[in-house]
């Protein structure tokens, strides 16, 4: 076809989508060659038919064609498979490039722990919305000591896992060394993340980051809706099923409940 029809939109599509990939002539040919296996039919089989030679081509056309068009969308995908994984490669590479408004993969459950190299850069880390197990995982652990410290980024994260704290029924325990607790810190995290935005859901609340989650928080204990919670926590703290190692930066919910939670 590319003999006969080279300017054909097939033609055209088939040479975009092997640019993009970055296919060679030897595979070009390679799939040539097996088409035309495929397509042709040893002499001893072939049927005989009173049929003109130009119906004959023009159906050897036709599965010709189809099969391009198969090929194409296949190179298609592939093609669209290359972009993503370089796009990735590129957010791994440069992560302060990264889209805003796009949330980190794998939230629902499937999240991946901050590196140390993003914890030592918080100016990049916090320029871009980040979910609340992120907060919870990256407070549990130690900062690294050439990290720099961010006391408006310190006040929101502090009053975030004060909050992911009391939407933990079951307690937690983030205590123990770093190598040991990374399993528990993730996993609890996870469930008070799952807990609150199951919460404001239920509410037909919609919040992603956890700057937006806090100020809804802040809100609703305001008015009173999160006395539950609160009265649950501290049963648990009392009962020593809210485990962590009480660093003093962390703060606890307060035991009056007609007061503020936080203190700034």
């Amino acid at each position: 076809m590319l003999l006969h029809s080279p300017e054909s939109p097939y033609i055209k599509r088939v040479r975009q989508a092997l640019s993009q990939v970055q296919a060679t002539e030897a595979e070009i040919a390679a799939w040539a060659i097996v088409i035309h296996r495929t397509l042709k039919q040893p002499e001893k089989n072939a049927p005989r038919s009173p049929t003109p030679r130009r119906t004959g081509n023009d159906e050897l056309l036709r599965r010709q064609t189809l099969l391009l068009e198969q090929q194409a969308q296949l190179l298609g995908g592939l093609a669209a498979d290359v972009k993503e994984l370089n796009q990735r490669v590129g957010r791994l590479e440069n992560p302060s490039r990264e889209d805003s408004t796009q949330p980190p993969p794998g939230v629902a459950g499937k999240s991946i722990p901050p590196s140390d190299a993003a914890r030592a850069t918080p100016g990049r880390a916090h320029s871009r919305a980040k979910p609340l197990a992120s907060v919870w995982y990256e407070w549990f652990l130690p900062a690294l000591p050439n990290a720099r410290q961010n006391r408006r980024r310190h006040h929101e994260c502090k009053v975030a896992v004060s909050f992911m704290r009391i939407f933990l029924p079951m307690g937690y325990d983030v205590a123990g060394e770093e190598s040991d607790a990374k399993g528990r810190i993730l996993s609890s995290g996870r469930e008070a993340e799952a807990n609150i935005l199951a919460f404001l859901e239920a509410k037909n609340i919609k919040a992603k980051s956890h700057g937006t989650i806090v100020k809804v928080l802040k809100r609703m204990h305001a008015e009173g809706k999160l006395n539950e919670q609160i009265s649950r926590y501290q049963k648990l703290h009392q009962e020593g099923k809210a485990v962590e190692g009480s660093p003093l930066h962390v703060l606890k919910p307060c035991n009056n409940q007609s007061t503020m939670l936080f203190k700034c």
